[in-house]
């Protein structure tokens, strides 16, 4: 009888405890993020990136290409409906070719508008490196986007910003991120969703990224991914426009 109540009781203890004993961790999480985008050491390979595709902005589509090359460059040439934009990083300051701010000629980036350019700039998101920087993350428990089932994740960025990461829960790729951008300058909610990863040369990579924040809808449509090319690092540098006028 005795060994009857006691099974009872692990039952019962199993049946309420459930939940922590087979809880995974912030850690554990991000742990197998890592690995199903193709793992820390297959992106360290990676030393330039080139990405062609489609760039839609006020429901107009246009090719973009985006580059990117350790340690810390990046270049990105879009267009805003029928203007066109590049928005880069030259490893010091961030600057832009934008009409939208009145000028076609090359400028810094406002200190606001910029922190989305350092965002963006990195191969890898926030959750390969967060130990490293010392950024905190909190495991939020499950969720749900349009009913996907997924592990939420608080990420506070370098800037203090917090974000909302969806992980799949079978997965464990990045589904969405809720969190807050800037825009002209002003702070603005932002909802980004990720699609159609693939894999190119070990890392997986989301093919299709939808971005909105307050009235601005973004979709990216990635066409092709090359990895490893020759790189010139002036691509990345801002142009002279005095040595350009002489």
């Amino acid at each position: 009888m005795r060994n009857r109540y006691l099974a009872l009781s692990w039952i019962t203890l199993a049946l309420l405890t459930g939940g922590a004993v087979f809880a995974q961790t912030a850690e554990e999480i991000i742990t197998k993020h890592i690995a199903a985008r193709g793992g820390a050491e297959n992106w360290a390979k990676v030393q330039s990136m080139k990405m062609t595709g489609t760039y839609s902005s006020f429901s107009t589509p246009h090719p973009f290409t985006l580059w990117r090359k350790r340690p810390d460059l990046y270049r990105f040439d879009h267009n805003l409906a029928k203007w066109p934009v590049t928005v880069a990083y030259d490893g010091r300051k961030c600057w832009q070719i934008n009409p939208l701010y009145g000028t076609e000629d090359a400028t810094s980036i406002p200190d606001a508008d910029s922190l989305v350019v350092l965002r963006d700039k990195d191969f890898e998101s926030i959750l390969f490196s967060y130990a490293a920087q010392g950024q905190p993350i909190e495991y939020l428990g499950e969720g749900e986007v349009e009913g996907q089932p997924c592990h939420r994740l608080k990420v506070t960025l370098p800037d203090s910003t917090e974000e909302t990461w969806y992980l799949d829960r079978e997965t464990y790729l990045e589904v969405k991120v809720e969190g807050r951008t800037y825009d002209f300058g002003r702070q603005v909610s932002l909802e980004a969703y990720f699609d159609d990863f693939r894999e190119v040369e070990g890392v997986l990579i989301p093919f299709y990224q939808e971005r909105q924040f307050e009235t601005r809808y973004r979709v990216y449509t990635v066409d092709a991914v090359e990895i490893n090319l020759p790189v010139d690092d002036t691509l990345f540098v801002m142009p002279d426009k005095s040595a350009e006028d002489k």
